[in-house]
């Protein structure tokens, strides 16, 4: 191992200044910052709130970890009061913890950078001024957790960060494109690939360096989570189709405590089953690890939504709402819905030319139809078509002039019922073609049209014939 020049006089200083509140605060942070802090957290979110961000978060927070592990790997730097062994004394965690850390590097600070990588994350995915004042503060608590309690040097936490900002920021921005090239993936494939990265995770963190016997096991419990994740994410949403925003209070903290429940008793069991008869080093007892942890995630994404809704604690597929034609009555609903669109692409928005369109198009059939979805009153998504005329064609062409989900609903199918909505009115009024416009940089719109039969017929118009 290599012992790098960083500064364990500044950790000893703040060991000797310790009180107890600020150490049950940190102690509190830094427990956030581990993978028990996560799970509550992503759990929560995924039960109540919103399944994808939920599921973006797992996969952004165990990629940057898994990284700070190889980092940790190759650097080899010992954590402090290791040469000395008066890491005990000057360790303010317990004894069993203070015994995994031992077996562990100490460069980056694996805290710092999935704090990092999972509040800027968050911090890019939501509005809330209070929300995201809270991010910024939950990674440095988190980061700074670990020289006061001793476990990391000043400056793991200041290669930590900047590295899971990093992750972060390219996942925001290729989020879409990724998840659309994932999605064109087939099911078998994608749980292959999985299976392939994680195998090959294993054989390079074999052959890294000198890795203490725990670090192979950490990399696999990461990657096992990650391939529970690719097992269970598409039979969910193909299967299950759960619907986090469903429910009231009540039900959403039973479906919190229930997942938690399964999610920890998976993992519990299994190591108890497993950790007394096999010993960890081995090959063996590293793949009952990262199986252990693929479980618990399968449970987590897959079992826990099925139940829900088979006990009645969430809404389902079956009970996801559905689209219907628009009237005259419902021209407030659909001016609350294209007032969100626009705000979202950054397009400016009249209402009093927005009355007077939507208005005159709930009015008069010759001029195109319009479908709303609701949920529990509220509406949660609308399509309009328009229709045209086609002199390529000789007939009467549509045109998917709006489509939108509010962002709570998104991820249950909503897109492209929206599109099978609108084709069904176009068929009905014998329309020849259907056009709709995309603009660049929208991967994941462009996946969804192409799955729904849409094709390129100019730089921002994709077409799908309706009557040959």
């Amino acid at each position: 191992m290599t012992a790098f020049p960083f500064g364990e006089e500044l950790v000893r200083t703040l060991a000797g200044q310790r009180s107890a509140p600020l150490t049950g605060l940190f102690q509190a942070a830094t427990f956030l910052g581990d993978l028990g802090g996560y799970v509550l957290l992503i759990t929560a979110i995924y039960v109540a709130w919103d399944k994808r961000l939920a599921l973006r978060l797992a996969l952004v927070t165990l990629l940057a970890t898994a990284l700070d592990h190889a980092l940790k790997t190759l650097i080899a730097n010992p954590r402090p009061f290791l040469g000395d062994g008066s890491y005990l004394e000057n360790w303010a965690v317990s004894p069993a913890r203070a015994a995994e850390l031992a077996a562990e590097f100490s460069t980056p600070s694996g805290h710092a950078m999935a704090a990092a990588a999972f509040y800027a994350y968050l911090f890019g995915s939501v509005r809330s001024r209070a929300a995201r004042a809270a991010c910024v503060a939950l990674i440095l608590l988190i980061g700074l957790s670990r020289p006061y309690l001793g476990v990391h040097y000043l400056e793991d936490v200041l290669l930590g960060w900047p590295l899971g900002i990093v992750v972060a920021v390219l996942a925001l921005r290729r989020a879409a494109a990724l998840g659309a090239r994932w999605a064109a993936i087939p099911y078998a494939g994608q749980v292959a690939t999985a299976l392939g990265a994680s195998l090959a995770l294993w054989l390079a963190t074999r052959g890294l360096g000198p890795a203490p016997a725990a670090q192979p096991s950490a990399f696999l419990a990461y990657a096992g989570f990650l391939t529970g994740i690719a097992v269970a994410a598409p039979l969910e949403a193909s299967r299950v189709g759960f619907d986090p925003r469903s429910g009231g209070a009540g039900a959403k903290l039973l479906r919190y405590a229930l997942s938690i429940a399964l999610i920890l008793g998976v993992l519990i069991g299994l190591d108890a089953l497993s950790g007394s008869r096999v010993p960890r080093p081995t090959a063996l007892g590293q793949l009952l690890a990262y199986l252990r942890h693929a479980a618990a995630s399968v449970a987590g994404f897959f079992v826990c939504p099925l139940l829900f809704v088979r006990l009645g604690l969430g809404a389902g597929a079956r009970t996801r709402p559905a689209y219907r034609p628009a009237g005259p009555g419902d021209l407030e609903s659909l001016l609350a819905l294209q007032r969100a669109f626009y705000a979202g692409e950054g397009y400016a928005f009249d209402p009093d030319v927005a009355r007077r369109a939507l208005g005159r198009l709930l009015a008069d059939p010759s001029l195109g139809e319009a479908w709303l979805a609701e949920q529990d009153g509220r509406a949660v998504a609308y399509a309009v078509l328009t229709l045209g005329w086609s002199l390529e064609l000789g007939g009467r062409d549509a045109f998917v002039d709006e489509l939108y989900v509010t962002h709570g609903a998104r991820g249950r199918g909503l897109g492209r019922a929206g599109l099978a909505a609108v084709e069904a009115g176009a068929r009905a009024l014998g329309v020849r073609a259907l056009h709709l416009e995309v603009e660049d940089g929208k991967p994941a719109a462009h996946a969804l049209y192409r799955r729904s039969g849409f094709a390129p017929r100019g730089r921002a118009l994709l077409s799908k014939t309706l009557l040959l």
